[in-house]
């Protein structure tokens, strides 16, 4: 009986993951438009250039949540 109650947990505990893990809270995908918005409008980045174009984005999901990252281009500010 205690063999066959580890057996289920072995079986039912990894199939209940790829479950949760695949079947989890999904989020919008970062639209490059809507990074130029969010990038343009962050001082940090106004300081050191102004945007130029933003060429692609991406979302991971992961254990530490939801990420996006951008690939963009800045031209620089400062007079050289």
């Amino acid at each position: 009986m205690v063999r066959r109650a580890i057996l289920t947990v072995f079986i039912v505990a990894p199939v209940a993951t790829i479950a949760w893990i695949a079947l989890g809270e999904r989020h919008p995908a970062l639209e490059p438009t809507n990074a130029v918005s969010i990038i343009s409008s962050t001082p940090e980045f106004g300081r050191i250039g102004s945007l130029v174009a933003v060429t692609y984005t991406f979302g991971v999901n992961d254990s530490m949540g939801q990420r996006y990252y951008a690939e963009f281009t800045l031209r620089s500010t400062e007079q050289q």
